[in-house]
């Protein structure tokens, strides 16, 4: 019989666990270092939601390209956020813009001074390491405001093929939010996207 040690994180106002290996938020089990973890932030205090994560053929590429020091053939950077899911079979390897039919309107933002990074020190981010690439993304209240955000992308800059079947480009990551949440013009959002490397 095996006993499954969790610990309360008492810095958001949902019920949010940490395991040796997961984040549990609502009932959602996420890898610890393999994650989206969203906060949503009002005067009702911090809520924390977490997803799954997956890093596309494309970002495999970005990521061996920088190890080696090499310019990377697409510079990966905005993160899109979609009030759509995926299309059916995808976020998958071969993921591209034309497999996300379109992002919200204000959505696009470029990553948080001083990211990506390793070993993140914000505490927020329950899933850093230091072996764990981290993208962070903060929007302020009125940068946009939707009731329905359920997918999202980190892609080049100014992508604008969302969901077209000519002209697509390349993700780095894909991810789909479920439970969806909103955003209003009294919150503030901060996004992790977590990578980790295990050298396998």
């Amino acid at each position: 019989m095996s006993i499954l040690f969790r610990n309360r994180v008492h810095r958001f106002a949902n019920k949010v666990y940490e395991t040796a290996h997961s984040i549990i938020v609502e009932g959602l089990f996420v890898p610890k270092r393999r994650n989206i973890l969203i906060v949503l932030e009002n005067e009702e205090g911090k809520f924390l939601q977490a997803a799954h994560n997956l890093v596309t053929d494309a970002g495999d590429q970005f990521y061996a390209e920088k190890a080696a020091g090499q310019t990377p053939t697409n510079n990966f950077a905005n993160l899109y956020l979609s009030t759509v899911p995926w299309d059916t079979g995808h976020p998958a390897k071969n993921s591209t813009t034309d497999n996300l039919a379109s992002v919200i309107t204000g959505s696009e933002k470029a990553p948080t001074t001083g990211y990506p990074t390793t070993n993140d020190t914000d505490a927020d981010n329950t899933g850093a390491g230091v072996d764990v690439v981290t993208w962070a993304y903060s929007y302020a209240k009125a940068d946009f405001s939707d009731p329905d955000v359920e997918a999202g992308a980190i892609a080049v800059a100014n992508v604008t093929s969302w969901g077209t079947a000519t002209g697509t480009d390349p993700v780095m990551t894909a991810f789909n939010i479920s439970p969806a949440f909103g955003k209003t013009t009294n919150d503030t959002l901060k996004f992790f996207v977590n990578h980790t490397f295990n050298g396998a």
